[in-house]
């Protein structure tokens, strides 16, 4: 009973983590399911859901832009204030890449107000210059996925330190 209470919370706290990750769509008209009416039913308003995405898949998406080169961009273009060049922190936004391997629906998810100068303008960069993917894959077909990507910035630098 203990154990089965003990697998029962971890579960729970594990899909409450995972929940806290995302955020909601604000403009899905990127996703290739977009307003299809085979989307999965929506459980609060029993109607399809507007855009049928993934979070994992078995092959995710890639950028066709090198993480070292996006960094470089990054670092190259992103000027810092003085008072912004001393902070460590990190920057984390989601995006949806599509079937077709684009980008859309960008949503910070961690931005510290000291750098929201800097977070926009990586955003920017993200929008304008790292715009090609490959999709992600399920079942080998391209699919829609919901991205997490955090970048840390130390001392007026950045790393890309997670793609999911």
């Amino acid at each position: 009973m203990i154990r089965c209470l003990f697998i029962s919370l971890i579960l729970l706290s594990s899909v409450e983590t995972f929940s806290q990750n995302y955020r909601e769509l604000v403009d899905a008209r990127v996703a290739c399911s977009y307003g299809s009416p085979n989307n999965s039913i929506d459980p609060n308003t029993k109607q399809p859901k507007i855009a049928d995405y993934f979070f994992i898949v078995e092959q995710m998406p890639r950028s066709k832009i090198p993480v070292k080169k996006i960094e470089q961009l990054l670092n190259h273009q992103v000027e810092f204030i003085k008072e912004e060049a001393k902070i460590t922190d990190r920057i984390v936004f989601q995006t949806l890449i599509s079937c077709q391997g684009k980008a859309g629906d960008f949503l910070f998810l961690h931005c510290p107000l000291e750098l929201k100068n800097v977070c926009g303008r990586v955003i920017d960069i993200f929008m304008n210059e790292v715009t090609d993917w490959e999709p992600g894959v399920q079942n080998s077909v391209p699919v829609d996925v919901l991205m997490r990507i955090e970048i840390l910035v130390d001392s007026g630098n950045f790393q890309i330190k997670q793609f999911e």
